[in-house]
């Protein structure tokens, strides 16, 4: 029902008649006595003021609910009533009629079917679940179910979606519709679906994949009927140039002349080719893309985006308090109606409202009317003597008449977007996506905002942006008070593609979200996954970590473990749970999964019927389920505050092949496969942020043990192994505050496991040959063996001669070992490092000579392992015995060397102090064949005058010294031996002589009995006894005499005694056990799995 007003002649225009009107037309709306009042009241109040407008009030009971959806175009026909009127075929109408059980059809359907059927262009911008797919399948499946253009040669339908997920669900509707047939054929190309090229009809794509096999000359667009962009918005937001590529092909391939970037061109001839857009929001692109179609019909299935696309003047009236609302609202009427606006209408969101609204011009001049259910229609000339109306939202849908409001104020912002698009209906006349002959004013809109609005700033913060208003400072710092979740796109990439129109979430991180000290912030951590929600967000109890502190794993303090606290839940079976009432969002509650108790936190509730359905997740599980008010138990207090045993961690450096926005369930689907294999034993990751329990890591790898193998053998990058199977792309994008120590750690862990591995040269109690390589003082000299110079050759020949590339070093400690090249000489030599110098050096010491350098952190190199355990430093410190002094350091080079070679140096070992050993030298002098002569360093310092004795000890020590004693010493030994031998030599002939008597007897042991050779047979087995005693004591005495020579040197492996005897490269003698996984410092261009070497035992 409505209510028109309509004018008449002045001659019968009575105030009886028109009270006499006004009566009937209350009595008949059966309005209350307030409304009825109000309406005699307002119309008397102005009756003598109406000189030449008279006007008359009638009904139209003709008047339903508002079409929501909005057509704009020519010559086009119009929507259906029913399915009885469509132009389908009688079967094509039987199958919607029972195969899909579809009744009456919806809004968008019923505007769509007969467009789409009659070949128009369409560009519908519709919300979800308003049947936008359905409305062109039908018409587009009727249209190619009889197969007259069948073809090999391309499809004749081209599909493309904004993501994977799309595409299956327009896959899906395509199989309900067409049911058991093979006909028509449907492709689906995706990322991971090749196209074979067989015979298709419709072919459904996301766009990189498509534009790879057209580029291929693997499909043809020649025969394409329909190009169809369904979620053409997020798919124009995400691929507009291949999307352009394919239409460029698509346009070519019919023939027809294009050109541009979906920009009209003049001279140019019509496409009259069937495209149609879908979308759910009315974009830059979407406008771009219907500019480039022929005589497009567009249809928007809210007011909300038709706002949008006719650019709708929206201004923000701002108020201190809700006091001052109704004396903000006085002032802007005032000031519109001085503009002279044809009609004005103040929109409230409930009835106490517009009666404030009412009260507030009661006593002014402007009079301010209610429009309820009961009054659809008004002459906009009414307004022009100083009334505006006031409207409920509960009464817009039922105001068909009332659609050419100029001016709209919203008194208050309402809860939802929907309403608020729904106000825009009283105005619908004057929405104009395109300039016309018939131009009128356009819609005004003005809001009224308070601080109380905060609920729907970010609503209307995003539709000012949108329609390109100016914003108020006030509003932007009242979005910002307002709290925003983050993006989840956001936290698993660091970006969000539609953050322009479609994500209202926040993309950075607030000031007073900081990590939980309690949780690992930095390094390594270890445990197993509990739940995959993609490849980039899963949920990890966190077992143990460990940091550059220190290599070891360190277990995560908690309150209780896990297994006494579900011991402490499943106690909750056996007591009797009261029935919960009331669910709501937000609270912790139980539930019973296969015979446990689960902690879930309730999500959000819907009703299903008369049942209550529950969206949980699981606290301590990372998953989501659903279930009934009956199935929830009520937890206690305590034990809703135990931190959960789970974290959620986002795995950073991967994303959606083909910039999806959405992953593949075939990629999820592999990580899970990978993490849950029995085999693994646990999972680790290197942590880059943590916020609020909340972990972004990178390099998770899965360790995995083969049966019957305590050892681990296999490490598997679950991150690299996506790559490599092309289900992800590597993501480069970073967030701000990523910090990226794992390099920095792992040197750092490796630092500390060289001080563990690292062996030195030592001096022995006897007299050693040394050479004198670093001189500095008396109280710091160093020395080297001189039987193990030519493995020091050895050493670093290879050192220098490697084929592996050498990288420098990225972070420097203390002690830690490198290489380095010597001042003024190319070739390399290992050093480790003393200091880090704040200038950029650092002062290194060659662990081979003694020498301390300080050069540029460029100059020094990684070492491997291999080459400091192979062999031990050769600088020995020492400390000349019983002497004090300055001495130059080239005097003792001159005396010790000759030209740079150096002279042989007898060592002899007196003490050991605090590591450095004091020692008297001798070097040679006058060597000849049978003698070798040592003479003092001591004495050569102090009679020359560059040293003086400490103690009157040393200057009685001899000063020279002779290896003559000691030669005659081993000649004398070897000849005691020889005697030795020739006696043992002489008892073994004996003995063997005393053996062949036996047997010689032997032979005759027949004939003499059994007693007889059972006495033969003892004594020979005595005898055969005591030849093996004797030869075994020989074979034992000679490594009896040198384990009693070398019993009083330390315990040093591969120490050889000549030079001869050592082979560095015998990767047996090396036994380094790292404390981390070998997987983690292994080359790029290692393999992704290792295997440890002995995995063949």
């Amino acid at each position: 029902m409505s209510v028109s007003i309509k004018p008449f002649k002045p001659a019968s225009f009575t105030v009886e008649k028109i009270e006499r009107k006004i009566g009937g037309v209350c009595s008949m709306l059966k309005s209350s006595t307030i409304v009825k009042n109000c309406v005699k009241n307002e119309i008397g109040h102005h009756l003598k003021q109406l000189s030449e407008v008279c006007f008359s009030v009638t009904l139209d009971h003709s008047f339903g609910i508002d079409d929501p959806c909005l057509r704009f175009g020519n010559d086009v026909p119009g929507p259906v009533d029913s399915l009885e009127n469509l132009r389908f075929s009688d079967s094509f109408k039987r199958v919607l009629f029972h195969c899909l059980n579809i009744k009456k059809p919806l809004s968008i359907q019923r505007h769509l079917w007969p467009l789409v059927g009659a070949g128009f262009s369409v560009c519908c911008v519709s919300g979800q679940r308003s049947g936008k797919t359905s409305s062109y399948l039908i018409p587009i499946l009727e249209r190619i179910k009889n197969g007259n253009e069948r073809t090999s040669n391309g499809p004749l339908v081209l599909i493309i979606c904004s993501c994977h997920k799309i595409a299956s669900a327009v896959l899906q509707e395509i199989i309900k519709f067409r049911g058991n047939k093979k006909y028509p054929q449907v492709s689906v190309i995706q990322s991971f679906v090749d196209f074979n090229g067989r015979q298709t009809e419709i072919v459904i794509a996301t766009p990189l994949p498509l534009l790879r096999l057209i580029e291929d000359n693997r499909i043809s667009l020649g025969k394409c009927l329909f190009f169809v962009l369904d979620d053409g918005d997020k798919a124009l937001e995400l691929y507009l140039e291949p999307i352009k590529q394919i239409y460029s092909h698509y346009i070519s391939s019919s023939q027809t002349r294009f050109s541009g970037e979906f920009s009209n061109t003049p001279n140019r001839k019509p496409l009259i080719l069937k495209t149609l857009i879908f979308a759910e929001k009315w974009t830059e692109n979407v406008e771009k893309f219907k500019n480039t179609q022929y005589r497009p019909v567009v249809l928007f299935g809210s007011f909300f985006e038709s706002l949008i696309a006719s650019k709708v003047k929206c201004a923000i009236e701002l108020t201190d308090s809700e006091k001052n609302r109704t004396e903000t609202l006085r002032k802007l009427v005032d000031s519109r109606l001085a503009a002279n606006v044809d009609s004005i209408a103040v929109l409230c969101c409930t009835a106490i409202e517009a009666f404030e609204v009412i009260r507030c011009f009661s006593q002014t001049n402007i009079h301010a009317i209610r429009i309820d259910e009961k009054t659809h229609v008004f002459d906009t000339r009414v307004t022009q003597r100083g009334i505006i109306l006031v409207v409920i939202d509960a009464h817009i849908p039922l105001m068909k008449s009332i659609n050419d409001v100029q001016c709209l104020i919203h008194y208050n912002l309402p809860a939802t977007k929907t309403v608020f698009s729904t106000r825009f209906s009283l105005a619908r006349q004057r929405l104009q996506i395109e300039e016309t002959a018939n131009q009128i004013a356009p819609c005004e809109s003005y809001i009224i905002l308070s601080s109380s609005n905060k609920i729907q700033v970010h609503q209307l913060y995003n539709f000012l942006k949108r329609c390109k208003m100016n914003i108020p400072v006030e509003v932007e710092l009242l979005r910002r008070s307002v709290p925003r979740p983050l993006c989840k796109h956001y936290l698993s990439l660091g970006y969000c593609q539609l953050k322009k129109y479609f994500c209202f979430n926040r993309h950075s991180f607030n000031s007073d979200e900081k990590a939980i000290l309690s949780l690992p912030i930095t390094g390594q951590l270890k445990g197993f996954i509990t739940s995959v929600l993609s490849p980039n967000e899963v949920y990890m109890q966190i077992n143990e970590y460990r940091n550059e502190n220190s290599f070891k794993w360190k277990r995560v303090n908690r309150m209780i473990s896990r297994e006494a606290f579900q011991i402490e839940l499943n106690r909750l079976q056996m007591k009797k749970s009261r029935y919960l009432a009331n669910v709501v969002a937000d609270e912790v509650h139980a539930v019973l999964v296969n015979g446990n108790i689960h902690r879930v936190k309730v999500l959000s509730t819907s009703k299903e019927g008369f049942r209550l359905k529950i969206n949980l997740f699981h606290i301590d599980f990372g998953s989501y389920s659903t279930c009934s008010t009956k199935e929830l138990i009520p937890l206690p207090e305590a034990l809703k505050y135990v931190q959960p045993f789970v974290n959620q961690v986002h795995v950073w450096g991967i994303k959606p092949v083909d910039n999806e926005i959405e992953w593949n369930e075939k990629c999820t689907q592999r990580f899970v496969e990978i993490v849950n294999n029995k085999a693994v034993e646990c999972v680790t990751a290197w942590v880059l942020l943590q916020i609020n329990g909340i972990f972004w890591v990178e390099e998770m790898r899965a360790l995995s043990k083969l049966n019957h193998i305590t050892e681990q053998l296999i490490t598997t990058k679950i991150s690299q192994t996506l790559l490599d199977e092309r289900f992800a792309e590597r993501n480069m994008q970073q967030l701000p505050n990523f910090n990226f120590t794992r390099d920095y750690t792992l040197l750092k862990w490796k630092c500390e496991i060289q001080q563990s591995i690292i062996k030195k040269a030592f001096l022995d109690d006897d007299t050693k040959e040394v050479y004198l390589s670093c001189f500095y003082s008396v109280d710091e000299v160093y020395l080297q063996i001189a039987n193990l110079s030519d493995c020091l050759k050895r050493l670093e020949k290879d050192l220098n001669d490697s084929n592996s590339r050498r990288e420098k070093v990225p972070h420097f400690f203390k002690n830690s070992v490198c290489l380095c090249a010597k001042g003024g000489e190319s070739k390399y030599k290992r050093a480790q490092i003393q200091s880090v110098n704040a200038d950029d050096t650092v002062t290194v010491k060659f662990v081979d000579y003694g020498d301390v350098m300080v050069t540029n952190k460029e100059n020094c190199y990684l070492i491997e392992d291999k080459y400091i355990t192979t062999l031990p430093f050769q600088a020995i410190r020492c400390k000349l015995s019983g002497i004090t002094g300055s001495v130059n350091r080239n005097l003792v080079y001159n005396y010790t060397r000759v030209e740079s070679t150096p002279k042989s140096v007898l060592a002899k070992k007196m003490t050991l102090e605090n590591g450095i050993y004091i020692t008297r030298l001798y070097v040679e002098v006058e060597p000849t064949l049978n003698c070798r002569k040592f003479y003092s360093l001591s004495k050569w310092l102090v009679e020359n005058g560059h040293a003086k004795y400490s103690n009157e000890v040393e200057s009685k020590v001899e000063s020279i010294l002779s290896l003559e004693n000691e030669i005659a010493k081993e000649e004398e030994s070897n000849e005691e031996q020889k005697i030795i031998s020739h006696q043992i030599n002489n008892f073994y002939d004996f003995l063997f002589a005393q053996a062949n008597k036996v047997k010689e007897k032997k032979m005759n042991v027949e004939e003499r009995g059994k007693e007889g050779e059972k006495k033969v047979e003892t004594r020979a087995q005595r005898l055969h006894r005591t030849i093996k005693k004797y030869a075994k004591k020989n074979e034992r005495q000679p490594e009896k005499e040198e384990t009693e020579s070398s019993s009083e040197l330390p315990d040093v492996s591969n120490l050889p005694d000549t030079a001869f005897d050592f082979s560095y490269a015998n990767s047996e003698q090396i036994t380094t056990i790292l404390p981390f996984d070998a997987a983690d410092v292994e080359s790029s261009n290692e393999s992704e799995d290792s295997f440890h070497e002995n995995d063949s035992s």
